[in-house]
């Protein structure tokens, strides 16, 4: 699964889960994969993602975790804020019993900030 966001103004970024050997985590491409190949959902008219249309994104930040040892770090949470002040984080993990957790090889977005908060909290008790 990927998350693929279309901007308006034109181009478009895919954030992935990527491996290289023993080092996994988030992958961010812009503008160098073909967009009719990939199988897709649009979820614009969802709740969630509609506050974010026609919104400028303002801001990307990244968080990195040692994925294995000996290897070099990787991303496992990117957050997105834009012009409204609507956030989304996507991250490595999952939905366990309405609980955002890690997984290494799974994508979830977040959409409240409190439970990504919350969330991101939990991770660096591992990854200070």
């Amino acid at each position: 699964m990927d998350v693929v966001l279309h901007f308006v103004a034109g181009g478009h970024l895919k954030i992935s889960w990527a491996m290289a050997g023993l080092i996994e985590g988030l992958e961010l491409s812009r503008d160098d994969f073909p967009l009719k190949n990939l199988p897709y959902l649009d979820v614009s008219s969802s709740p969630n993602w509609a506050r974010f249309m026609g919104n400028e994104l303002k801001e990307a930040r990244v968080l990195w975790h040692p994925a294995n040892e000996g290897v070099p770090d990787s991303i496992w949470w990117m957050g997105f804020t834009f012009s409204s002040g609507v956030s989304f984080s996507v991250v490595l993990g999952e939905l366990r019993d309405g609980i955002a957790d890690y997984q290494p090889d799974s994508l979830l977005v977040i959409f409240d900030e409190l439970r990504d908060f919350e969330f991101r909290k939990r991770m660096s008790q591992y990854w200070p």
